[in-house]
Parts: structure tokens; C-alpha cells; sequence
């Protein structure tokens, strides 16, 4: 019988975990916001610089539809013109995946 209560216990608290493991894991929109927002939202250097090089309905990544996850983080790990490199330190390989899922999706855009 205690061996019983013992499994239902730490059926309950494995459950609270994995609960509580994916509401801590970072959504995109969340991640890009926090990474790459200060340049890449309407009003960033990033946005700007696409704007003048590719035109305006290039320039918003969020709006985009065209971007591929390899280049995204081909970019990100590269940097291109005055877009510096993120090392693994500043952006892990995780952050960045969530970010390239995120610019990637399907869908409606906003």
C-alpha cells in the first residue's frame, strides 16, 4: 500500500515538472524580441539598413516569408555588413533555433 502512495506521488510531481519545464521553455516571438528586437523591430538599425539594401517589404523579418532557418543562422553566427556575429555565449544554439522556427513559420505574420 505505502509502495502504491509512493507511485502515485511522484506520478503527480513528475507531472507538475514537465508542466512546469514547458512553460519555462522561451517561445519565439519572446526570443526574438529579447535578441534581436533592438535592431530588427519598425524602428532598428537592422530594419533600416534591409530597407535601403532590399526594399521595404524585405525589411521587417518578421514580415517575411521567404527566410530559411540555415541562412538565419548562418547570419546570426556570421554577421553580415554592420550585423556583428553572436558566439554561442551571447545566443545559444537553442535561443537560436527557437528564433529561426519562429521567423520561419507557418502562417499568418504580423
Amino acid at each position: 500500500m505505502r509502495a502504491m502512495n509512493l507511485v502515485a506521488v511522484a506520478a503527480v510531481l513528475m507531472s507538475g515538472l514537465s508542466t512546469a519545464a514547458a512553460a519555462a521553455e522561451p517561445d519565439g516571438k519572446a526570443l526574438y524580441a529579447r535578441r534581436c528586437g533592438i535592431c530588427h523591430f519598425a524602428d532598428g538599425g537592422g530594419t533600416w539598413m534591409l530597407e535601403r539594401r532590399l526594399g521595404k517589404s524585405q525589411a521587417l523579418l518578421e514580415s517575411r516569408a521567404d527566410l530559411q532557418a540555415p541562412y538565419i543562422r548562418l547570419i546570426a553566427r556570421r554577421g553580415l555588413n554592420g550585423m556583428p556575429r553572436f558566439t554561442r555565449v551571447e545566443l545559444p544554439d537553442s535561443d537560436l533555433e527557437i528564433i529561426a522556427a519562429y521567423l520561419t513559420r507557418s502562417g499568418p505574420r504580423p
